[in-house]
């Protein structure tokens, strides 16, 4: 029984801190690339790779330069919204890139958690008081 539970935890865990799903293009890429893809994942990005990786620094350097500034300013209509040089509705197609979504759930989430909950304030303005009362006295001889 005890050897259950800590199989039924550890599967737990591993599902609650599991990676999102590996690309296709990433799991057939080489070992740094995957390495590159799981660290972005964990809060790491780098543009200098580890010695062990000197043989992909060149590409990687190559492939940042010339097509990472394309790929991040495909994000930039979110900062444009966000800095309200542009107030359209901005419109995306989830399926052809996943990130956008991301982003603006990311946006939404944050700004939830510095809003003060509808549910925890469900209820605040009840009051036992008597109308034109400011509060309720149970032992108020106008009861």
């Amino acid at each position: 029984m005890k050897v259950l539970r800590a199989l039924c935890a550890i599967a737990f865990l591993a599902v609650a801190f599991a990676l999102p799903p590996m690309p296709d293009s990433v799991v057939n890429a080489e070992e740094a690339i995957r390495d590159l893809w799981r660290l972005a994942h964990e809060g790491v990005f780098m543009n200098t790779l580890p010695f062990q990786y000197r043989e992909l620094q060149d590409k990687w350097a190559n492939f940042l330069y010339h097509e990472g500034p394309g790929i991040i300013n495909s994000y930039y209509e979110f900062l444009r919204m966000a800095r309200f040089s542009d107030t359209r509705t901005y419109s995306y197609t989830p399926r052809y890139d996943p990130m956008k979504p991301e982003v603006a759930a990311l946006l939404v989430e944050r700004f939830a958690e510095r809003m003060p909950s509808s549910k925890a304030d469900w209820g605040k303005d009840l009051s036992l008081a008597q109308p034109g009362t400011s509060h309720f006295n149970p032992h108020s001889a106008d009861r």
